[in-house]
């Protein structure tokens, strides 16, 4: 998918989902950690084909979920609150 000329697309509630799963040390007995997730959610996002579609107008979106989880140490539940926090950004 990553490699292949075709566009793709991701919603921003998917890779926050991915990222509160893989950080998940009840799902996993070595969870990623936010480093590691996010050093993947951009490998995928910053593939030429890639797309992000979310929540609401703001391309800074998904800088702005991340930098939310790593100031925040969120994990788990947490993870998706930042999310909602980070869409709610856009009309403060």
């Amino acid at each position: 998918m990553t490699t292949g000329p075709e566009p793709f697309a991701f919603s921003i509630l998917v890779l926050s989902g991915f990222v509160r799963i893989v950080a998940n040390h009840r799902i996993f007995d070595s969870p990623s950690t936010l480093d590691q997730s996010f050093a993947f959610v951009s490998l995928l996002v910053e593939c030429f084909t890639a797309r992000i579609v979310g929540p609401g107008p703001d391309p800074d979106h998904l800088d702005i979920f991340e930098s939310l989880c790593r100031e925040s140490g969120a994990i788990r539940k947490l993870v998706a609150d930042a999310q909602h926090a980070a869409a709610l950004f856009q009309y403060c």
